[in-house]
């Protein structure tokens, strides 16, 4: 931008008019419009620049310090955590702070880690010890029906079991074999239809029924007939 402008002497509010011999010179005044605006923009650059700095030094401050305060608590309790099994329960987590917090949110983590741990070990102790009394019962079942089948097995009487469902042979003794003739393989699982004539077969089940049916549980027949494989018919 070029401007010029005339030096005029002054000779006071009396003067109306100028004239040559009162012109001092001109001035002329030249702005670098183009310059000025590459400074602005200079300068406005520097200045953005230096607020990006600012913020990233404050950003970065600022996670160091949560780093520092924080997040190495938050990593040290998950690998804590993480390591936990049923046998090292019993150990406790303790965060190394310098400053002394005794209620801010680490410490109420810490806190709720150890109740964690609390109890799942009671959990676990409970599971145990339900767990040796099942296998104790177990054995005991077990030990009561061998020596119940071993009484069964060898006593001088016939004994048989049936399924309350369908009625089928579930349990046959050695007396039992000896007296019908019948081995027990050929017995277990089958039904008296599969055993015995039609009218033997329905009286053995209709008694069957009778027992389960009834409010005593039991049916006493001091005799009763029944077919044999090789003896015929026994009373």
């Amino acid at each position: 931008i070029h401007r010029e402008f005339a030096l005029v002497r002054s000779l006071g509010p009396l003067q109306k008019k100028t004239k040559p011999q009162d012109l001092l010179g001109v001035l002329t005044v030249e702005v670098d419009q183009g310059g000025i605006e590459q400074r602005l923009l200079t300068e406005f650059v520097y200045k953005w620049l230096a607020n990006l700095l600012l913020v990233v030094l404050v950003a970065g401050f600022v996670l160091l310090l949560l780093e520092r305060k924080v997040m190495r608590h938050v990593r040290r309790v998950a690998a804590y955590v993480d390591q936990r099994t049923p046998e090292n329960l019993d150990e406790r987590l303790t965060l190394e702070r310098s400053g002394k917090a005794d209620s801010d949110e680490l410490q109420m983590l810490v806190d709720g880690v150890a109740r964690m741990q609390e109890s799942l070990r009671q959990a676990i102790n409970r599971l145990e010890v339900d767990i040796a009394e099942r296998i104790c019962a177990e054995k005991a079942l077990k030990e009561a029906k061998a020596l119940t089948e071993a009484v069964l097995e060898n006593v001088p009487l016939m004994v048989i079991r049936k399924e309350a469902t369908d009625l089928r042979y579930a349990m046959f003794n050695r007396a039992g074999e000896e007296l019908l003739g019948f081995d027990r393989q050929r017995l277990l699982g089958k039904t008296d239809p599969d055993l015995h004539p039609a009218e033997q077969a329905a009286y053995f089940m209709a008694t069957d029924r009778d027992v389960l049916n009834g409010p005593v549980g039991h049916l006493d027949i001091p005799a009763e007939w029944v077919s044999t494989a090789s003896n015929g018919k026994l009373l």
